[in-house]
């Protein structure tokens, strides 16, 4: 398969944008990458026929990552089989669902570059709250701690006085290669 069959592949999906730098790098995969723009006036393509020799002919079969919701029924893009316009008009044992969910695509994992710090592998110690009722201090880093409350059948409530703080750092980056 060259780039020139990946963009034309990508044209008959929709319109070609980019096609993935690793698609012909390294091990052999079962799937290129290939970056389009999809019209929303038309069902999504579930496969197309290719021609690999002078007489041999395979199936490519697409999936999507990052697709919003589509109707299994019609394919288009924008409402789910529910609410097509094709289940009104059709007979109930007439109704066929030539599109699903096996047209998504798994997603890639993308640990380091999307999710809270506290996701990720060296990301951020854990937190310490500390829970004053009374004058006894509690600290607690994750695990239950002596004089826990909760294990030690004492209840906190809110307008007792008590006050409770928590510690360390929050936060979210999140990254969409959409």
């Amino acid at each position: 398969m060259s780039q020139r069959v990946v963009i034309d592949v990508g044209n008959y999906i929709g319109k070609f944008v980019e096609s993935d730098e690793n698609n012909f790098v390294g091990v052999w995969r079962e799937f290129l990458r290939v970056r389009v723009a999809i019209p929303l006036d038309k069902p999504l393509k579930r496969r197309m026929k290719l021609k690999k020799s002078e007489s041999n002919w395979c199936w490519v079969n697409f999936k999507y990552e990052s697709i919003p919701t589509f109707c299994f029924i019609c394919g288009m893009v924008g409402h789910s089989d529910k609410f097509c316009a094709k289940l009104f008009d059709t007979p109930e044992d007439k109704i066929e669902k030539p599109f699903g969910t096996w047209m998504r695509a798994e997603p890639r994992r993308r640990m380091h570059t999307m999710g809270s710090k506290w996701l990720r592998p060296g990301g951020i110690s854990p937190a310490k709250s500390t829970v004053e009722q009374g004058g006894d201090k509690m600290e607690t880093g994750g695990s239950v701690a002596e004089g826990n409350p909760i294990k030690s059948g004492k209840r906190l409530k809110s307008n007792e006085g008590e006050t409770a703080r928590s510690g360390g750092e929050s936060g979210s980056n999140i990254c969409h290669n959409g």
